[in-house]
């Protein structure tokens, strides 16, 4: 017997059983998501209606800043370019460096609308921003950049993207997108500062835009503080940590947080986004583009898959957001 053969093929035959075990202890060990879309308190408004999402387990409050806290925080602020005491230069199209200097870390959502005294500008990825660091992000433009340095004390971070410029963008539709907030923004108070900038990449020749004054607009919202004011309960419970977003049995968007004090932090700038978007109407065509909405238990079901599918690509309709390679959020439409 040809003993160190025969040794070659017992190790090898536990490696494999060890590698077997260790998978499955790994996918048993996969924790799922313990989450509850309430319909007994979701709040209507005409035939708007959001759901909120309560988380039923116990999690950790998440450290990092949102945007808005961000750029509150000394030490922080957003440049065009990066120069190195004439060494080098790093100056790419549609990319913002958000220098952070202070000791704590930040959050950039997808679809995160922000102005400057010169630019006005929406994130095209969700990024940690972390202490310490100068990170780039990948932006559209309202106007070009013509300044080295955008400022703190000038940065107003507005929303998220409303639904339907957001599903524009994460389809790389941006010329859609930044036509929709031009024309939409003024109505809130948000007057764009230039006009956009059309470049030749925008350019979709085969796709006519739409108006928004050929839109059907949504009457009685009332005002944007009463609206906020209406559905802040929306957030008011510790375990919020999500809403799912309705309208005439279709489903606009549906926001899911890991930990519940993200959620309820961005949820006045989440509110803002809704109210936007009802407020400029809906083109019929449009509609057809969103998910029907079927029943709360199905729409669990949908959020449980897309939060551990392997990769969420745009042709889900969806986009996550990851923490080392964690989801700590999920937009949906």
């Amino acid at each position: 017997m040809n003993y160190p053969n025969l040794f070659f093929v017992l190790i090898f035959s536990v490696s494999i059983l060890a590698g077997c075990k260790k998978e499955n202890k790994s996918t048993a060990q996969k924790p799922n998501i313990d989450f509850k879309i309430l319909t007994d308190k979701a709040i209507r408004k005409g035939e708007l209606k959001i759901y909120p999402i309560i988380n039923l387990s116990s999690t950790k409050n998440n450290d990092h800043l949102i945007f808005a806290e961000a750029v509150k925080e000394p030490g922080f602020n957003i440049r065009n370019n990066i120069e190195g005491n004439g060494v080098y230069s790093l100056n790419r199209w549609n990319t913002l460096y958000f220098a952070n200097k202070s000791d704590k870390p930040g959050l950039l959502l997808l679809g995160d609308i922000a102005q400057g005294a010169n630019q006005t500008f929406i994130a095209r990825e969700s990024r940690e921003i972390p202490s310490k660091r100068i990170t780039d992000i990948e932006v559209v433009y309202f106007d070009g950049p013509n300044d080295n340095q955008i400022g703190l004390s000038s940065i107003n971070p507005l929303f998220p993207c409303p639904p339907v410029p957001l599903r524009h963008l994460l389809h790389n539709k941006t010329y859609l997108t930044t036509n929709w907030l031009r024309e939409a923004l003024p109505l809130i108070d948000f007057p764009i500062r230039h006009e956009l900038e059309t470049h030749e990449m925008d350019l979709n020749l085969y796709e006519v835009e739409e108006n928004l004054s050929e839109r059907i607009p949504q009457e009685h919202l009332g005002e944007l503080e009463d609206f906020l004011q209406l559905f802040s309960p929306i957030a008011a419970n510790k375990q919020s940590t999500g809403c799912l977003v309705t309208y005439r049995d279709t489903i606009l968007i549906s926001y899911f947080f890991a930990q519940a004090n993200l959620f309820q932090k961005e949820w006045p700038y989440i509110s803002t986004s809704i109210y936007l978007n009802q407020l400029v109407g809906y083109n019929p065509t449009e509609m057809h583009g969103f998910t029907p909405f079927i029943d709360t238990e199905t729409s669990e079901k949908h959020i449980q898959n897309l939060w551990f599918k392997d990769l969420v690509l745009p042709k889900d309709n969806a986009y996550r957001g990851n923490l080392d390679g964690v989801p700590f959020y999920l937009v949906w439409f």
